[in-house]
């Protein structure tokens, strides 16, 4: 009987071919049409080199970025010439399971012409596919700076104020090409026209509500989302860098599974400012399944190669439940002052942060969810690496990390290294305890010192179910800070950092008089947020548990009062209300419900697409 040997390239062959056969076989048993992955596009190859205040980042399209360094004199080590960094590679991992209980996952790690799940370009939703012309036309990152936007507002005013016509030839050519949908200038300046099947792309601020986006007629660049808007200075010191990507390109080289059709739509930004939020660096995500299947069990995580600063190895990790917040340091010995911050005298060290303000959510009417686990990994091909612990290779195994359980589906467990199979101390977070912390409970990976060893971190949010069609999205940052070299470093300096940007993402937290002496009730709004693609443009507020006497206001974030009704005598049930708000733009309100005898009540309100 003959042996019969096969290489890595004839084994994956023989992979791809029986996944097909099962493909295939799903859609003919269900009958029901599946996302199809035999398009022909190639690995994005497109960056943007964004540098911000004291940030400076590679941005990919088919992933977060590459080299995330901390730059200016304040940030210089003594062993280099530049400033340090704080994660080498950063990517998007996405997985759940269809009705008929097929695994879809698109995950990557490091991106290569033949290591691939994403590809560049919309999704078009009538037949659930792209194509090569497409990948290649999207094949770009598209970058505006706050200083343009109000460049251009200011610009238009002008024009408004005298009765001159506003001129194409006068608007800054990041606005003017800025892929907001409709744009009737973006073919001039891309050479190709945004597709009509395409209903979703970079957000902006529609002045006069039409659905389109129209520079010449007011429009502009305007960066929210459900939980955020920039307004105020911020708009003016922020840089957007918006891409659109999809997993059904191609076969995904990378992690192995199905595709799932989703499209998504990733906005970095940061802003020029001297304080901690020009140390910044955030991303929103929106994940839109155009695939013809409900997604259960469906999560998001955000996958990154840490990066040591000064020794390989040593890159240590930990978590911060009570602020979603990842983080990495070294354990720099007393005598390693190269390591240390120059001008410190010896005494400073970086630390590094990821931290994620908002989440998925449930559904349209619920908050966003914390995050759902972080779970780390090491490098498999280096000595002493334990498998179920290293590199995953297949599908599953990408999803049992982003549900945060081990490569072998053994559960995260409290001590040691997490990996205690029989233990039933079953956790979803790793490493929760701070560096610095004595207490004899404490988890941090400088009590239970690791070995040295290449380390990979995720941190998921979800699950939900994603039905087709719909939309969910969450947004994280990155940040550093410098603490006293103390061995085991203390992380709150960080921690309190980090908090310094909750203001942008907790509209709760806007600092205005309006809001002065407000009282807590138990009155409810629904739906909120308020989609316009879904509930109309006019709009119809409903209201639960309202004061049978009571006034409502609508208010924007400048306290003007956009729309106002006086009730009497309504009933403790449903109240419906029409404001006559049409022309509201998308972003974010305050609904204010005010009783005779003074007592108030504000309930944040968000306008999207």
């Amino acid at each position: 009987m003959k042996n019969f040997k096969f290489n890595n390239a004839g084994i994956f062959l023989i992979f791809l071919l029986s996944r097909m056969n099962a493909d295939i076989s799903a859609a003919t048993n269900s009958n029901k049409k599946q996302v199809s992955y035999r398009s022909d596009c190639i690995a994005a190859q497109a960056t943007a080199n964004l540098e911000i205040s004291k940030v400076r980042a590679s941005l990919r399209i088919t992933s977060y970025f590459r080299d995330v360094t901390m730059i200016g004199p304040e940030f210089q080590l003594g062993n280099s010439n530049r400033g340090f960094s704080n994660f080498f590679v950063g990517n998007l991992w996405l997985g759940g399971y269809d009705p008929f209980n097929n695994l879809k996952v698109a995950a990557m790690t490091y991106a290569s012409m033949t290591s691939n799940d994403y590809w560049a370009g919309p999704i078009n939703p009538e037949t659930n596919s792209t194509n090569m012309t497409a990948c290649n036309e999207w094949d770009k990152n598209f970058t505006v700076s706050g200083q343009n936007i109000e460049l251009h507002k200011s610009k238009f005013l002008q024009a408004q104020s005298a009765g001159t016509e506003y001129k194409v030839e006068d608007i800054p050519v990041d606005v003017l090409a800025w892929p907001g949908i409709g744009n009737p200038y973006f073919e001039s300046v891309h050479g190709f026209a945004i597709p009509s099947y395409v209903s979703h792309l970079a957000p902006f601020y529609d002045l006069n509500s039409d659905g389109i986006y129209d520079p010449k007629s007011g429009d502009y660049p305007y960066n929210y989302s459900r939980t955020y808007a920039i307004k105020g200075d911020l708009e003016s010191k922020q840089h957007m860098v918006f891409s659109i990507s999809n997993d059904i390109g191609n076969i995904h080289t990378s992690s192995r599974g199905f595709p799932i059709g989703a499209e998504i739509r990733k906005l970095a930004f940061g802003f020029d400012t001297d304080d901690e939020l020009g140390e910044m660096l955030f991303f929103n995500t929106k994940i839109h399944n155009h695939g013809p299947n409900q997604i259960s069990q469906f999560y998001a995580g955000i996958w990154a190669d840490t990066e040591s600063f000064c020794s390989w190895g040593k890159d240590y990790l930990g978590f911060d439940s009570t602020r979603n917040m990842a983080y990495i340091y070294e354990i720099i010995e007393e005598d390693q002052c190269e390591c240390t911050i120059v001008g410190s005298n010896c005494t400073l060290v970086p630390v590094s942060g990821m931290r994620m303000y908002h989440g998925f959510r449930k559904d349209q009417d619920t908050a966003s969810l914390q995050v759902s686990s972080f779970i780390y990994y090491t490098n498999g091909g280096l000595n002493g690496a334990i498998p179920a612990m290293s590199d995953p290779s297949q599908a599953i195994e990408y999803y049992r990390y982003l549900s945060g359980v081990w490569r072998d589906g053994t559960p995260l467990t409290y001590g040691g290294n997490g990996y205690n199979p029989g233990s039933t101390a079953v956790t979803k977070y790793a490493y929760p305890s701070n560096p610095a912390s004595t207490d004899s409970n404490s988890w941090s990976m400088c009590n239970t010192p690791p070995i040295l060893a290449d380390r990979r971190m995720i941190m998921s949010t979800g699950p939900i179910t994603l039905n087709p069609g719909e939309i969910n999205d969450f947004t994280f940052g990155t940040l550093a800070a410098l603490v006293p070299k103390n061995g085991c470093p203390d992380i709150t300096i960080l921690q309190e950092n980090s908090d310094v940007a909750t203001d942008l993402f907790d509209p709760g937290t806007v600092s205005t008089d309006l809001f002065s002496g407000l009282e807590n009730d138990n009155v409810k709004l629904f739906p909120n947020p308020y989609f316009r693609s879904a509930h109309g443009n006019n709009l119809c507020l409903h209201f639960r548990d309202l004061p049978s006497s009571c006034e409502l206001s609508i208010i924007d974030m400048q306290g003007k009062t956009l729309a106002h009704s006086k009730l009497q005598n309504i009933g403790p049930d449903q109240f419906n209300w029409e404001p006559g708000a049409a022309q509201l733009a998308p972003g974010l309100y305050f609904i204010r419900v005010a009783q005779k005898n003074g007592t108030q009540q504000i309930l944040k309100f968000l306008i999207m697409e």
